[in-house]
């Protein structure tokens, strides 16, 4: 019997699609309109591709 029916084979016939979601940080940044809190991805503060606000 499939695991997908409660059994306890080799066979998985019932599997999730995983969904890969970036680290998302809230940010005090300067922008063109100013200081600003924006959501950064961690990927980018490690690249100092956003300023950061003093």
């Amino acid at each position: 019997m499939a695991k997908k029916r409660g059994g306890a084979g080799k066979k998985i016939t019932g599997t999730s699609h995983r969904v890969f979601k970036p680290n998302v940080q809230r940010f005090k940044a300067i922008t063109p309109q100013g200081r600003r809190d924006i959501f950064v991805c961690t990927k980018c503060l490690k690249a100092n591709k956003v300023k950061k606000a003093i």
